[in-house]
Parts: C-alpha cells; structure tokens; sequence
C-alpha cells in the first residue's frame, strides 16, 4: 500500500515537472517572439530616422552650397561697389 501510495506521488510529481518545463518553455517562446518583434520594431524606426537624418543633410549640404555661392556674389559685389568711385568725390 505504501509502495503503490510512493509510485502514485512519484508519477504526479513527475507530470507537474514535465507540465512545469513544457508550459515554461511555452511561455519563454511567446516571450523571445515578442522580443524578437519589438527588436524588429526599434530597428525599423532607427532606420526610418537615419533616412530622414540623411535627407535632412543633403537637403542643409545643398543650402549651404547656395549661401556660399550667394557669399560669394555679394563679395564680389561690395569689391565693385567699393572700387566705383562715389559721386560726392570731386
């Protein structure tokens, strides 16, 4: 009686650790595929930022090649202004 009570609570033990690992490794699953999601995700975004840095600087490259052009008229401009002689010079 004694040994059939030890081998009953010897099998429900071992079905609650069998239940225990597979129901564990279950939910360690579900947990790494939303992980694995919300990597996917974060990657996405920085991506999208990068672009959008990337834009955002050919677009200041391009302004800064037309102020320097500009600069560069409105040097030679103020030259020729200075080198006209004025009128109230007699």
């Amino acid at each position: 009686m004694v040994s059939n009570l030890a081998a009953e609570v010897l099998i429900y033990m071992s079905c609650a650790f069998l239940l225990g690992l597979g129901l564990g490794w279950v939910a360690w699953r579900i947990g790494r595929e939303q992980e694995r999601k919300s990597l996917v995700s974060q990657v996405n975004f920085w991506e999208t930022q990068l672009e959008e840095a990337r834009r955002q600087r050919d677009a200041d490259i391009g302004m800064i090649d037309v102020l320097r052009k500009e600069k560069v008229n409105l040097k030679k401009r103020v030259a020729s202004l200075m080198s006209r002689p004025s009128v109230d010079e007699p």
